[in-house]
Protein backbone atom coordinates (compact mmCIF):
# COMPACT_ATOMS: atom_id res chain seq x y z
CA UNK A 1 0.00 0.00 0.00
CA UNK A 2 1.32 3.44 -0.95
CA UNK A 3 1.41 6.43 1.30
CA UNK A 4 0.68 9.96 0.03
CA UNK A 5 2.04 12.80 2.13
CA UNK A 6 -0.37 15.78 2.01
CA UNK A 7 1.15 17.81 4.83
CA UNK A 8 2.91 20.24 2.53
CA UNK A 9 -0.14 21.06 0.42
CA UNK A 10 -2.42 23.98 1.09
CA UNK A 11 -5.86 22.43 1.54
CA UNK A 12 -7.85 25.66 1.94
CA UNK A 13 -10.22 26.27 -0.94
CA UNK A 14 -9.08 29.05 -3.20
CA UNK A 15 -11.56 31.52 -4.60
CA UNK A 16 -11.45 31.43 -8.35
CA UNK A 17 -10.46 34.71 -9.79
CA UNK A 18 -12.41 35.75 -12.83
CA UNK A 19 -11.74 38.83 -14.75
CA UNK A 20 -14.76 41.04 -15.16
CA UNK A 21 -16.63 40.65 -18.39
CA UNK A 22 -15.92 43.46 -20.78
CA UNK A 23 -19.05 45.13 -22.09
CA UNK A 24 -19.91 44.60 -25.72
CA UNK A 25 -20.98 48.21 -26.24
CA UNK A 26 -19.87 51.40 -24.53
CA UNK A 27 -22.27 53.90 -22.94
CA UNK A 28 -22.82 55.94 -26.10
CA UNK A 29 -23.57 52.78 -28.06
CA UNK A 30 -26.07 51.71 -25.39
CA UNK A 31 -27.74 55.13 -25.62
CA UNK A 32 -28.10 54.74 -29.40
CA UNK A 33 -29.65 51.30 -28.90
CA UNK A 34 -32.07 52.77 -26.36
CA UNK A 35 -33.12 55.44 -28.87
CA UNK A 36 -33.74 52.70 -31.44
CA UNK A 37 -36.24 50.99 -29.16
CA UNK A 38 -38.60 53.92 -29.69
CA UNK A 39 -38.13 54.24 -33.46
CA UNK A 40 -40.06 52.45 -36.18
CA UNK A 41 -39.08 51.14 -39.57
CA UNK A 42 -40.04 54.47 -41.10
CA UNK A 43 -36.97 55.98 -39.43
CA UNK A 44 -34.79 53.91 -41.79
CA UNK A 45 -36.18 55.60 -44.89
CA UNK A 46 -35.16 59.03 -46.06
CA UNK A 47 -38.30 61.09 -46.73
CA UNK A 48 -38.67 62.43 -50.24
CA UNK A 49 -39.64 65.94 -51.19
CA UNK A 50 -43.35 65.23 -51.02
CA UNK A 51 -42.97 63.43 -47.71
CA UNK A 52 -41.10 66.39 -46.21
CA UNK A 53 -43.82 68.74 -47.48
CA UNK A 54 -46.57 66.74 -45.75
CA UNK A 55 -44.50 66.48 -42.58
CA UNK A 56 -44.21 70.25 -42.44
CA UNK A 57 -47.81 70.81 -43.50
CA UNK A 58 -49.29 68.39 -40.97
CA UNK A 59 -46.70 68.96 -38.26
CA UNK A 60 -45.65 65.33 -38.17
CA UNK A 61 -42.57 64.44 -36.17
CA UNK A 62 -40.17 62.07 -37.89
CA UNK A 63 -37.17 60.77 -35.99
CA UNK A 64 -34.05 62.42 -37.30
CA UNK A 65 -30.71 60.73 -37.70
CA UNK A 66 -28.11 60.82 -34.95
CA UNK A 67 -25.25 63.25 -35.47
CA UNK A 68 -22.51 60.62 -35.20
CA UNK A 69 -22.55 58.39 -38.32
CA UNK A 70 -21.25 55.37 -36.36
CA UNK A 71 -24.01 55.68 -33.75
CA UNK A 72 -26.61 56.24 -36.47
CA UNK A 73 -25.49 52.99 -38.10
CA UNK A 74 -25.91 51.19 -34.78
CA UNK A 75 -29.36 52.74 -34.25
CA UNK A 76 -30.43 51.63 -37.72
CA UNK A 77 -29.18 48.10 -37.08
CA UNK A 78 -31.07 47.95 -33.77
CA UNK A 79 -34.30 49.12 -35.43
CA UNK A 80 -33.83 46.59 -38.23
CA UNK A 81 -33.07 43.74 -35.79
CA UNK A 82 -36.14 44.63 -33.74
CA UNK A 83 -38.63 45.14 -36.57
CA UNK A 84 -37.11 44.38 -39.95
CA UNK A 85 -37.03 41.58 -42.45
CA UNK A 86 -33.99 39.49 -43.34
CA UNK A 87 -33.17 41.69 -46.32
CA UNK A 88 -33.24 44.91 -44.30
CA UNK A 89 -31.22 43.36 -41.48
CA UNK A 90 -28.59 42.00 -43.87
CA UNK A 91 -28.16 45.46 -45.42
CA UNK A 92 -27.86 47.16 -42.03
CA UNK A 93 -25.52 44.47 -40.66
CA UNK A 94 -23.17 45.01 -43.60
CA UNK A 95 -23.29 48.76 -43.00
CA UNK A 96 -22.52 48.21 -39.30
CA UNK A 97 -19.51 46.04 -40.10
CA UNK A 98 -18.32 48.66 -42.59
CA UNK A 99 -18.67 51.30 -39.86
CA UNK A 100 -16.30 49.39 -37.60
CA UNK A 101 -18.53 47.14 -35.51
CA UNK A 102 -17.30 43.59 -35.10
CA UNK A 103 -19.28 40.52 -36.05
CA UNK A 104 -19.47 39.70 -32.35
CA UNK A 105 -21.13 43.06 -31.62
CA UNK A 106 -23.60 42.61 -34.47
CA UNK A 107 -24.48 39.10 -33.25
CA UNK A 108 -24.82 40.38 -29.67
CA UNK A 109 -27.30 42.99 -30.86
CA UNK A 110 -29.25 40.34 -32.75
CA UNK A 111 -29.37 38.22 -29.61
CA UNK A 112 -30.57 41.18 -27.56
CA UNK A 113 -33.62 41.60 -29.79
CA UNK A 114 -34.16 37.90 -30.41
CA UNK A 115 -33.46 38.16 -34.12
CA UNK A 116 -32.16 35.05 -35.86
CA UNK A 117 -31.23 35.27 -39.53
CA UNK A 118 -33.13 32.98 -41.90
CA UNK A 119 -30.27 30.50 -42.18
CA UNK A 120 -30.38 29.99 -38.38
CA UNK A 121 -34.17 29.64 -38.09
CA UNK A 122 -34.47 26.11 -39.46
Amino acid sequence: MAYLDLTGLNTTPQARTRRPATPVFDRLDEAAIEVAQHDGLASLRQPGRIGRFFERLLGLHVASALADPRLETLRRLAVAARLGSDRIVAREAKAARDAGFTSFQVDALFARFGFAPAFERS
